[in-house]
Protein backbone atom coordinates (compact mmCIF):
# COMPACT_ATOMS: atom_id res chain seq x y z
CA UNK A 1 0.00 0.00 0.00
CA UNK A 2 1.40 3.20 -0.73
CA UNK A 3 1.52 6.04 1.90
CA UNK A 4 2.09 9.92 1.00
CA UNK A 5 6.01 10.65 1.27
CA UNK A 6 7.01 13.76 -0.05
CA UNK A 7 10.97 13.80 -1.03
CA UNK A 8 13.26 14.41 -3.58
CA UNK A 9 15.66 11.84 -4.91
CA UNK A 10 19.17 12.57 -6.69
CA UNK A 11 22.61 11.20 -6.79
CA UNK A 12 21.23 8.64 -4.57
CA UNK A 13 20.14 10.25 -1.76
CA UNK A 14 16.41 10.28 -0.74
CA UNK A 15 15.53 13.50 1.42
CA UNK A 16 12.11 13.76 2.87
CA UNK A 17 10.73 17.30 2.62
CA UNK A 18 9.49 18.94 6.14
CA UNK A 19 6.01 17.76 7.88
CA UNK A 20 3.59 18.41 8.16
CA UNK A 21 2.86 19.52 4.53
CA UNK A 22 -0.35 21.41 4.88
CA UNK A 23 -1.29 21.65 0.92
CA UNK A 24 -0.31 20.01 -2.27
CA UNK A 25 -1.40 20.49 -5.45
CA UNK A 26 -0.68 18.99 -8.32
CA UNK A 27 -1.57 21.22 -12.14
CA UNK A 28 -1.58 19.35 -15.79
CA UNK A 29 -2.17 21.35 -18.72
CA UNK A 30 -2.09 20.59 -22.37
CA UNK A 31 -0.63 22.49 -25.49
CA UNK A 32 -3.11 23.11 -28.26
CA UNK A 33 -3.35 24.76 -31.85
CA UNK A 34 -6.95 27.00 -31.92
CA UNK A 35 -8.23 27.71 -35.50
CA UNK A 36 -10.76 30.68 -35.69
CA UNK A 37 -12.81 30.48 -39.35
CA UNK A 38 -13.78 33.66 -40.39
CA UNK A 39 -17.89 34.11 -40.44
CA UNK A 40 -18.18 30.69 -38.62
CA UNK A 41 -19.07 30.31 -35.37
CA UNK A 42 -16.84 27.94 -32.98
CA UNK A 43 -13.45 27.20 -33.15
CA UNK A 44 -11.44 24.18 -34.15
CA UNK A 45 -8.87 22.69 -31.92
CA UNK A 46 -6.00 20.58 -32.95
CA UNK A 47 -2.92 18.90 -32.08
CA UNK A 48 -3.50 18.47 -28.28
CA UNK A 49 -0.16 17.31 -25.89
CA UNK A 50 0.42 17.72 -22.45
CA UNK A 51 3.12 20.21 -20.93
CA UNK A 52 5.28 19.38 -17.70
CA UNK A 53 3.90 18.77 -14.45
CA UNK A 54 3.58 22.01 -11.39
CA UNK A 55 3.28 20.61 -8.38
CA UNK A 56 2.82 23.36 -5.86
CA UNK A 57 3.43 22.43 -1.90
CA UNK A 58 3.02 24.41 1.51
CA UNK A 59 3.86 23.00 5.06
CA UNK A 60 5.01 23.44 8.27
CA UNK A 61 8.76 22.11 10.01
CA UNK A 62 7.29 20.63 12.86
CA UNK A 63 9.37 17.21 12.12
CA UNK A 64 11.83 16.30 9.47
CA UNK A 65 13.20 12.91 8.09
CA UNK A 66 11.29 11.73 11.76
CA UNK A 67 12.82 13.79 14.01
CA UNK A 68 10.77 16.47 15.37
CA UNK A 69 12.03 20.25 15.11
CA UNK A 70 11.00 22.00 18.05
CA UNK A 71 13.26 24.98 18.57
CA UNK A 72 14.12 28.03 15.84
CA UNK A 73 17.76 26.49 15.26
CA UNK A 74 16.49 23.12 14.40
CA UNK A 75 14.16 24.74 12.16
CA UNK A 76 16.27 26.73 11.01
CA UNK A 77 18.38 23.80 10.25
CA UNK A 78 15.53 22.21 8.06
CA UNK A 79 15.13 24.88 5.68
CA UNK A 80 19.32 25.31 4.96
CA UNK A 81 18.88 21.55 4.44
CA UNK A 82 15.35 21.78 2.54
CA UNK A 83 16.67 25.09 0.63
CA UNK A 84 20.32 22.76 -0.74
CA UNK A 85 18.41 19.85 -1.68
CA UNK A 86 15.84 21.62 -4.17
CA UNK A 87 18.92 23.38 -5.38
CA UNK A 88 19.61 22.98 -9.17
CA UNK A 89 22.57 24.06 -10.96
CA UNK A 90 25.28 22.51 -13.35
CA UNK A 91 26.83 19.98 -10.65
CA UNK A 92 23.68 18.94 -9.03
CA UNK A 93 21.34 18.76 -12.50
CA UNK A 94 17.44 17.79 -11.91
CA UNK A 95 15.84 15.36 -9.59
CA UNK A 96 13.53 13.04 -9.13
CA UNK A 97 10.48 13.94 -7.12
CA UNK A 98 8.71 11.30 -4.45
CA UNK A 99 5.03 11.55 -3.76
CA UNK A 100 4.32 8.29 -2.52
CA UNK A 101 6.26 5.41 -0.90
CA UNK A 102 5.29 1.58 -0.46
CA UNK A 103 7.15 0.39 1.98
CA UNK A 104 6.24 -3.32 1.75
CA UNK A 105 7.66 -3.85 -1.08
CA UNK A 106 10.52 -0.82 -1.76
CA UNK A 107 8.53 0.88 -4.44
CA UNK A 108 8.05 4.67 -5.30
CA UNK A 109 5.50 7.14 -7.15
CA UNK A 110 7.38 9.77 -8.13
CA UNK A 111 8.10 12.47 -10.97
CA UNK A 112 11.18 12.94 -13.23
CA UNK A 113 13.45 15.32 -14.88
CA UNK A 114 12.30 18.44 -11.59
CA UNK A 115 13.45 21.15 -10.63
CA UNK A 116 12.46 24.01 -8.11
CA UNK A 117 11.13 27.18 -9.83
CA UNK A 118 10.66 28.71 -6.29
CA UNK A 119 11.09 27.98 -2.72
CA UNK A 120 9.24 30.67 -0.02
CA UNK A 121 9.83 30.20 3.86
CA UNK A 122 7.71 32.18 6.34
CA UNK A 123 10.28 32.70 9.54
CA UNK A 124 7.57 35.24 11.48
CA UNK A 125 5.94 32.76 13.50
CA UNK A 126 8.75 31.52 16.08
CA UNK A 127 6.85 28.26 16.90
CA UNK A 128 6.33 27.03 13.85
CA UNK A 129 8.14 28.00 10.37
CA UNK A 130 6.09 27.56 7.04
CA UNK A 131 7.75 26.69 3.44
CA UNK A 132 6.08 26.99 0.01
CA UNK A 133 7.97 25.63 -2.77
CA UNK A 134 6.98 24.92 -6.68
CA UNK A 135 8.05 21.88 -8.37
CA UNK A 136 8.74 22.08 -12.18
CA UNK A 137 8.58 17.94 -13.51
CA UNK A 138 9.75 17.96 -16.98
CA UNK A 139 8.46 15.09 -17.60
CA UNK A 140 4.85 14.61 -16.95
CA UNK A 141 4.47 10.67 -16.24
CA UNK A 142 3.80 9.16 -13.03
CA UNK A 143 6.46 6.68 -12.86
CA UNK A 144 6.46 3.55 -10.12
CA UNK A 145 9.68 1.40 -9.64
CA UNK A 146 12.49 0.69 -7.16
CA UNK A 147 15.17 3.81 -6.83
Amino acid sequence: MFTFYPAVHRSGTLTELPRPVVNFRVLDSWDYQKLKVPLQDGEHVQGHSRDGTMINIEGQIGMHSGQPRLSESDMLASLDETRNVLDVNAESGSFRFILFRNQSNGTYRYFEECCATRFEFDLSNHSLYTYSVSIYAANPLLHESLL
